[in-house]
């Protein structure tokens, strides 16, 4: 996938959240801006072209400081989905977030 079509659509507001990326980011506390700002400024840590349900890929950002792990698809429209959002868990994941742990 592609890091910079992904920030496109987030900014002029082509993108959807799907149910569970919504109460996934309500249960981390997370409020939208702060998932966009992680997208804007973040990167891609994992791709999953291969994903059975379609492309996919994981992205690291920061969203007021707070570290963000974002799972994005992508239409055959080409407007993005947001699978699930999430703050990472420092146990799973090495001391920057971009690799799991064992």
């Amino acid at each position: 996938m592609d890091i910079n079509k992904i920030r496109q659509n987030i900014e002029k507001g082509s993108y959807d959240v799907s149910k569970h990326a919504e109460e996934e980011r309500r249960n981390d506390a997370l409020e939208m801006a702060q998932v966009k700002e992680a997208i804007l400024t973040g990167k891609i840590i994992e791709d999953y072209p291969n994903d059975p349900r379609g492309p996919s890929c994981l992205i690291l950002g920061y969203g007021r400081g707070a570290p963000i792990h974002v799972v994005c698809g992508e239409y055959d429209s080409g407007k993005t989905l947001l699978i699930t959002v999430y703050k990472p868990d420092p146990l799973l994941w090495d001391e920057n977030f971009e690799k799991r742990r064992g």
